[in-house]
């Protein structure tokens, strides 16, 4: 299945809903991504949930820093994959500016 998201405006290309958490794929941008955290293109950081204001998903470096967070149509089965034991990287395609996309998969 391939189609947009939500207002995050990924693409999202992963299973049907009885499908593996294994083999969710998006390519998604970054939202609200932390300027002050220095990311490359071919960066692989590392996704992870986030429950310290809303559950939401966020791209942290090996450092620890949050690079920003996923908002995407199917952000919410990604949580529910993480949550479940699932891990996920995503790795930086592109830097545009302000805008970074990343390419998130399991790990």
């Amino acid at each position: 299945m391939s189609g947009s998201g939500g207002s995050g405006g990924g693409v999202y290309s992963g299973p049907a809903e009885d499908s593996p958490c294994a083999s969710i794929t998006i390519e998604a941008p970054l939202a609200s991504p932390n300027a002050a955290v220095a990311v490359r293109v071919g960066d692989v950081l590392t996704v992870r949930v986030d429950t310290t204001l809303a559950v939401v998903a966020v791209c942290v470096t090996k450092r620890g820093e949050i690079a920003g967070s996923l908002a995407y149509g199917e952000v919410r089965r990604l949580i529910r994959c993480v949550d479940s034991g699932h891990d996920y990287v995503a790795e930086v395609t592109s830097i545009n500016g302000g805008r970074r996309m990343v390419q998130v998969r399991h790990a």
